[in-house]
């Protein structure tokens, strides 16, 4: 069995984070657990999901300076989340409402670069 160490995704975004390290665990497990493994792994992983928790991870992170090179850089995070998201979404099961919340946020930081 698999322990589980608890990372933080609240402390995401980092000040130089390109990719979501939480995300990125998650996309791993998925690809290694069967589904239902998956399922109650990621349940337990980031249990508050079905409630928009923890927010600094499902809202895009925002680009206030789109000149300055140490902001623009979360535009790219914004879309490895949606890229992780929209991954981890279709291996939980079809009745899994996390599965919602998670395509929702995909699609919200996949388009957050194109506003301006």
């Amino acid at each position: 069995m698999l322990t589980i160490e608890i990372t933080r995704p609240a402390w995401e975004p980092g000040g130089e984070d390109f990719f979501s390290p939480a995300l990125i665990e998650a996309d791993l497990m998925r690809r290694v657990m069967s589904q239902t493994e998956f399922a109650g792994w990621f349940r337990r992983f980031l249990p508050g999901t079905t409630r928009g928790e923890p927010k600094a991870l499902l809202q895009p992170a925002i680009v206030t300076d789109r000149t300055d090179p140490k902001l623009v850089h979360l535009d790219g995070l914004n879309l490895s989340r949606a890229w992780c998201m929209r991954s981890i979404a279709v291996a939980l099961p079809l009745n899994d409402p996390v599965r919602k919340v998670l395509a929702r946020s995909a699609l919200a930081h996949a388009q957050s670069r194109c506003r301006t």
